[in-house]
């Protein structure tokens, strides 16, 4: 199902002991190499992201797909980002994919391609507003060639439609006092559909910074234009830990696809988080763009983001199965949807089997006696008499894809990740405590 790139595997363990005081804000701990802070959070002033692993800036293969996606795009871009478009601008042919190009730099040019004063230049609502002007100055679809390709991406739900307004407003490192974190957020809007990242900077140099928004402008583009596949990692990261970026990168080492975050203010049995939240918890990722959507259950995510894989805990998995509804499983297949998924040891009182999901639950030995799930577990110990559980067992098992009933005739949307690979037996919820 995937690509595999020729890098080596790691095993990622670590302990959960002492965990929060141990995270830095890239949500590594203080026994990470500089090695695995490149590799897995782009970052550190000491190493330019434009020469880390993953980093492939200005990939003429990337802007060639892009170019002969047969979308017509307007783009701006103020504050940061000019790099892709000269990108695009400096490869021959690119007056197949761009038909405008601004860079409203100043306050004043910004109020005028507005034909407004924005209530802050570097927010979700500006980069909206940006993308709404781009999109409707964008030409006409009609006469721009289509290749055999392109139609098929469309008959899919790749390409929703062939004109394309992309938007970024950025706040980067400067030599005056300003307010705020250096950030960026980036706006693609299409007939069918609106996808919003935000992107928050390490403390490096400007020049660092520009050449990594304009990397990730392009890849966001090809991945929007249908040109590359996305991987997405979904989460509330509340908080966001080790093992969050952990897995994104060993998602992105097995798939050889560049990897995302996803946020959404929605969800299905919680109240919506504040927009100051959200931004708050995607400010703590660094160097990795997050999706901002309101997208709770994973149909809407694979109707906002086709030609994805979504990189999943065995939580989210077991629910996304007990969940899902028979014609959004059809709807995964035709929007050509995989689900990567990574496992973890469950610790579960012997009697308190039910704050596992459901799907795990079924495998621990939910209804057996207590003796029959002790024989389903790898190992089990005692808690100690000082804790108010005393003299209870606690059992403990890894559990992985094989354990989940994954519904008949979808099981090739599924993908384990191997315990070898990636093992980080945390969760945000253990972390709140």
């Amino acid at each position: 199902m995937f690509r595999t790139t020729p890098s080596p595997s790691q095993r990622l363990q670590s302990s959960t002991d002492d965990l929060r005081p141990e995270l830095d804000h890239r949500g590594l701990g203080p026994s990470a190499t500089k090695e695995e802070s490149v590799f897995f959070c782009r970052a550190g002033a000491e190493t330019p992201p434009i020469e880390g692993k993953r980093s492939k800036f200005m990939n003429p293969d990337r802007i060639e797909r892009i170019l002969d996606s047969g979308y017509k795009a307007v783009l701006v871009t103020t504050g940061g980002g000019s790099s892709a478009l000269n990108a695009l601008l400096t490869t021959p042919g690119a007056s197949r994919f761009v038909a405008d190009a601004q860079i409203p730099y100043s306050p004043e040019a910004l109020e005028r391609f507005l034909g407004e004063k924005p209530e802050q230049s570097v927010s979700p609502a500006a980069a909206r507003k940006l993308a709404d002007v781009a999109f409707a100055n964008s030409p006409p679809s009609e006469g721009c060639p289509t290749s055999r390709a392109v139609a098929v991406r469309r008959r899919k739900g790749g390409v929703g439609s062939r004109r394309i307004g992309i938007a970024c407003s950025a706040a980067l490192q400067t030599n005056r006092e300003r307010r705020g974190d250096d950030r960026a957020f980036i706006c693609i809007k299409t007939e069918k559909s609106e996808k919003l990242y935000s992107l928050y900077f390490s403390k490096t140099t400007r020049a660092e910074q520009e050449a990594l928004l304009s990397d990730w402008l392009l890849v966001l583009i090809a991945q929007a234009v249908g040109a590359e596949r996305s991987l997405m990692l979904p989460g509330s990261f509340n908080p966001l830990h080790r093992g969050h970026c952990n897995l994104l990168a060993v998602a992105e080492e097995i798939t050889g696809l560049r990897g995302v975050f996803e946020l959404s203010s929605a969800n299905v049995d919680k109240p919506d988080i504040p927009e100051e939240e959200i931004l708050r918890r995607a400010s703590v990722i660094k160097d990795i763009p997050v999706a901002l959507t309101s997208a709770p259950r994973f149909a809407q995510k694979a109707e906002l983001f086709p030609n994805t894989t979504f990189v999943l805990g065995i939580d989210t998995a077991a629910r996304l199965i007990d969940y899902a509804k028979p014609d959004e499983w059809k709807l995964f297949q035709g929007l050509e949807t995989s689900f990567l998924v990574a496992g973890r040891v469950f610790q579960t009182l012997e009697k308190d089997t039910a704050l596992a999901p459901r799907p795990v639950r079924r495998s621990l030995g939910e209804g057996g006696s207590a003796e029959t799930r002790r024989t389903r577990f790898q190992g089990l110990e005692t808690v100690g008499a000082g804790d108010d559980r005393a003299h209870r067992a606690r059992l403990q098992t890894f559990q992985g894809l094989e354990n989940l009933e994954v519904p008949t005739g979808f099981e090739s949307l599924f993908e384990e990740i191997p315990e070898s690979r990636f093992r980080e037996d945390i969760s945000s919820t253990d972390l709140r405590g």
